[in-house]
């Protein structure tokens, strides 16, 4: 009979073997035979597998443990492979999507120490444990998979409500998360290149065989690179780095800031030094800091490069351009106030008026205060208004801005005056 349903007391995962094992498919084996063979009663038959398509089989492994982990022959494979654990230690399921068919897509595999080669007649007893792990690994390829409001396995689109049933708790029962490496890309194209063969074993080695301890002690020594690289760069370059570590509260940036200084000549770090404040200021809006509107695309572009190499999450182009756009509009804002607080005009009869319910919208406010200005001979608001939009390439926005500020002032001090009731 048919196991439709996965166990819910294994759940298979990528393997790793050890650098003292080898790994052989079991062809010319017993269980080889005992796997492909045409009976019913056959390991790939006995599962809902045997009618796995490889466009689905493919898409659902890709989506739920993300890159393959065991090589491919170009020319023959469609793709690279998965190998899967079974809850037998030393037999493996490698999942290769075929053209051919599923007798081509799913291969048992055999791990094994030293020359010993696998031969026809495994051990009879073990035939039983080792089929049944096989079999409980392809069974456990039917848990969804999520794919936004989706449900996904590897035979398609999910359809049986048993597969998504809930838990007394509203949780999955079978359900599985998709692998957190399907939203990277690969620009450099690393992948496929002989040189990700050659990085990965340089990995391996320099972790002493443990390729996570390698990747990671690989990461160290790139950021100590970057970091020499940086050092290298322009006092402006280093200053935009400083100050965007120190703005976004980076736990790096006096880890940074002491190896950059190392590297760098007094004089130059003075300079460096002295550019950081004046940036710093600016985006903290105080005025006297660095000019924020001559720092275009092509300066901080290769800043947030560098930034997100460091794993410093940062939108450091937006911050300058919003912070510029405030200190100009508080520059405009100062102006503005000693005109009204001390001129001649009452505060009600020039300011401005928001009334949406009547289509006084915002395209209409700013005409309405030029006229009201205008009946008020108030040249000098006028003088403001028209030096404002002769400046400024975003007038429009920054006079909207200071006349909603101003509405909202006024607003706020009649709220807090003393009710006469």
């Amino acid at each position: 009979m048919s196991q439709r349903l996965p166990n819910l007391d294994f759940i298979a995962g990528l393997a790793g073997i050890p650098e003292t094992e080898t790994l052989k498919a079991l062809q010319n084996t017993n269980l080889f035979e005992a796997f492909y063979s045409g009976n019913e009663a056959h390991v790939l038959n006995r599962t809902p597998l045997v009618n796995a398509q490889y466009g689905n089989l493919f898409a659902y492994m890709h989506r739920r443990f993300g890159m393959p982990n065991i090589a491919g022959d170009p020319h023959k494979d469609l793709t690279a492979g998965w190998l899967l654990t079974t809850p037998c230690t030393e037999i493996f399921l490698l999942v290769q999507p075929s053209l051919s068919g599923p007798f081509f897509s799913f291969i048992p595999m055999i791990s094994y120490k030293g020359e010993r080669k696998a031969s026809y007649g495994l051990c009879e007893s073990m035939l039983p444990t080792y089929n049944d792990a096989l079999e409980m690994t392809l069974v456990d390829l039917l848990r969804p998979v999520g794919v936004r409001d989706q449900l996904l396995n590897a035979l398609g689109p999910v359809i049986d409500n048993e597969l998504a049933a809930l838990d007394h708790k509203e949780e999955p029962i079978y359900e599985v998360k998709a692998s957190k490496s399907i939203a990277y890309s690969d620009p450099s194209r690393l992948f496929g290149n002989p040189e990700n063969a050659q990085l990965n074993m340089a990995m391996k080695v320099l972790g002493k065989g443990d390729a996570i301890a390698g990747r990671k002690l690989t990461y160290i020594m790139v950021k100590e690179a970057l970091i020499k690289q940086c050092s290298e760069e322009t006092p402006l370059f280093v200053a935009l780095v400083l100050s965007a570590l120190q703005y976004y509260k980076s736990e790096q940036r006096d880890n940074i800031r002491d190896t950059l200084r190392r590297h760098s000549e007094h004089n130059i770090w003075s300079h460096v030094a002295k550019l950081e404040g004046q940036i710093l200021a600016s985006l903290n809006l105080e005025e006297g800091g660095y000019e924020l509107a001559t720092l275009d695309k092509s300066a901080l572009k290769p800043v947030e490069l560098f930034l997100s190499a460091l794993d410093v999450n940062n939108d450091l182009s937006f911050d300058i351009k919003k912070a510029h756009y405030n200190l100009r509009l508080m520059h405009h804002a100062n102006k503005l106030v000693p005109l009204v607080n001390d001129g001649p005009t009452p505060e009600d009869e020039i300011a401005p008026v928001f009334d949406f319910e009547n289509d006084l919208g915002m395209k209409r406010v700013e005409a309405a205060w030029l006229e009201s200005v205008t009946r008020a001979k108030r040249d000098d608001l006028l003088e403001w208004h028209r030096n404002l939009m002769d400046t400024e390439k975003n007038g429009e926005s920054i006079f909207l801005d200071i006349m909603m500020r101003w509405q909202q002032s006024r607003e706020n001090e009649e709220k807090s005056q003393p009710n006469d009731e």
